[in-house]
């Protein structure tokens, strides 16, 4: 029971992080790249306050409150709770703080403009919420409270329903205001502020949820809380030590993405200073990188079970079905993820055409097929970050992230200011941290577990099988497009791609009679795969 409580909560953390990556397509759809540009320093920020201080004060109440709970000291943990609550709130109100009076010189800084300081004044409040919303959810769900985690999803919904009805009127209010003073882009600048907004209107929506919870159930927990044995022990040194661990792990990603953003803007201001680079940075963000994000999360969804019982069979000590739990894991990863990658780089182009209209599909279309590929590195992360994280070695984690971040600014520092790339340098960044990330998270794995990965019929036969269902999709992409449209196409292409797909993968012997029925729609090829067997 315990184990699937765990999974439905890492299950609702990922749902809430899907909507949180979709939000930037959404708005690249309804608002276009310029209000996207706009919002991504403020958005940057958001995440890191999502990343940081809810996941930090979370993750240090959960660690230190099972700690004491299992050794009966309850009472310590409402102390512990009532010193940390306003040390968190003191942290919400210094950033927000900082945002507000800093919001001119940061929209100077990632747009060159002020046009954008609005949309990082009505920003700033969402930070103000965070350190409170993770001390509650840090202590209803470290005393067994599941439903705090449902904060997050509300949270995202919220912010997803009202950043999109909000940034309609005041876009429409933005055009008079342009019409006025004869400026163009005021208009998405006010589009951005309504979607800001909404995001603020997110994170309150959370907050409130989670108060709810702790008045509702305020009785139940101080019960639990007076069984205790009076012991008092300060739990600061737990708090701050988990905190340490989960202040790199989550706030480095959208440390990387400011970074990569205002070189990019620098790059681009020397480079070709003429140019829509605010649209550019919104195009990329909103229809490439926030579209791989969301694919490479929804790629580790179907594993979690997975994850979850190859960790605890580390912690058991039973390496022998660690090893075969991780073996497999790869295979059905790789199965998964290379028709993925290999669909969506010769779909790039229709499926730009659909997210951000055709006009833009010709400059977003070449940058999605390059970055198509880090999908896999993206995905190889979240899995090695996890069994790391879940094995307890914190400090190895934390030097595998720094590893890739400094790879990540070595590649952007290069390509950006000897070279002059833009776009493709923030990609080549990416992929190179990421790669380092992974492969010195697999060496730390395959040496834990004396693990020895089998390539053949674990990654070789799946990628072959995908390369020949990418070339079917490349005909039909070819013969469809002009035909039925992109979003048809795009349908049928898949649909044909993976029948054949999944033939091939049986013909291979890349998976067997006993794997089909772990597989969504394998029965139906249950026929086959016996009678090759017999």
């Amino acid at each position: 029971m315990r184990g699937k409580r765990i999974n439905a909560a890492l299950m609702l953390r990922l749902a809430a992080s899907v909507v949180w990556a979709f939000l930037p397509i959404l708005w690249l759809k309804v608002l276009g790249s310029v209000s996207v540009g706009y919002l991504t320093g403020p958005y940057i920020m958001l995440l890191f306050g999502y990343g940081v201080l809810i996941p930090g004060f979370q993750s240090a109440f959960i660690h230190g409150l099972r700690v004491r709970l299992h050794r009966e000291q309850m009472q310590n943990i409402s102390r512990i709770f009532h010193r940390t609550l306003p040390v968190a709130c003191l942290v919400g109100v210094v950033l927000a703080l900082a945002g507000a009076f800093g919001a001119m010189g940061l929209s100077e800084l990632f747009t060159s403009s002020r046009r954008g300081t609005l949309v990082w004044l009505v920003m700033a409040p969402a930070l103000l919420l965070m350190g409170p919303q993770g001390v509650l959810e840090g202590y209803l769900a470290g005393l067994d409270l599941a439903k705090a985690v449902l904060a997050r999803v509300i949270s995202a919904g919220v912010a997803l329903f009202a950043s999109i009805l909000l940034s309609i009127p005041f876009g429409r209010y933005g055009e008079k205001v342009a019409a006025l003073l004869h400026t163009e882009d005021l208009a998405d600048v006010y589009a951005a502020v309504g979607v800001a907004a909404g995001l603020s209107l997110g994170s309150l929506a959370g907050l409130i949820y989670l108060i709810v919870l702790y008045l509702i159930h305020r009785r139940q927990l101080d019960e639990r809380l007076r069984s205790g044995s009076g012991l008092v022990l300060d739990g600061r040194r737990d708090v701050i030590a988990r905190g340490r661990y989960t202040l790199v792990s989550y706030g480095l990603p959208e440390l990387l993405l400011a970074v990569d953003a205002v070189m990019y803007r620098l790059t681009a201001m020397r480079v070709h200073p003429t140019e829509q680079n605010t649209a550019n940075i919104g195009l990329f963000m909103g229809g490439v990188i926030a579209l791989c994000a969301v694919i490479g999360i929804l790629c580790c969804i179907p594993y979690l079970s997975s994850w979850s019982s190859l960790c605890v069979a580390v912690r058991r000590g039973d390496l022998s079905g660690a090893r075969g739990r991780m073996d497999r894991l790869v295979h059905f990863g790789g199965i998964l993820l290379f028709p993925v990658v290999l669909w969506l780089m010769i779909l790039a182009e229709p499926v730009c055409a659909v997210i951000a209209g055709q006009s833009a599909a010709d400059a977003a279309a070449p940058l999605l097929v390059i970055t198509a590929p880090v999908i896999i590195l993206f995905a190889t992360a979240l899995l090695i970050s996890y069994v790391i994280m879940e094995m307890g070695r914190f400090g190895i984690l934390v030097i595998d992230l720094v590893l890739g971040g400094v790879m990540h600014l070595i590649v952007l520092l290069i390509l950006c200011l000897v070279q002059g790339y833009g776009l493709h340098a923030l990609i080549a960044a990416w992929a190179a941290g990421l790669f380092v990330m992974d492969l010195a998270g697999t060496l730390e794995i395959c040496g834990m577990l004396s693990y020895r990965q089998e390539w053949i019929r674990g990654l070789a036969m799946p990628f072959l099988c995908a390369a020949g269902s990418a070339a079917i999709v490349a005909m039909l992409e070819k013969w469809l497009i002009y035909q039925i449209g992109e979003v048809l196409t795009i349908m049928v292409a898949v649909i044909v791609a993976l029948v054949i797909y999944m033939v091939a993968l049986v013909l291979c012997r890349a998976l067997n009679r006993y794997e089909l029925e772990r597989v969504p729609f394998g029965r139906f090829l249950m026929p086959l795969a016996e009678r090759l067997e017999r």
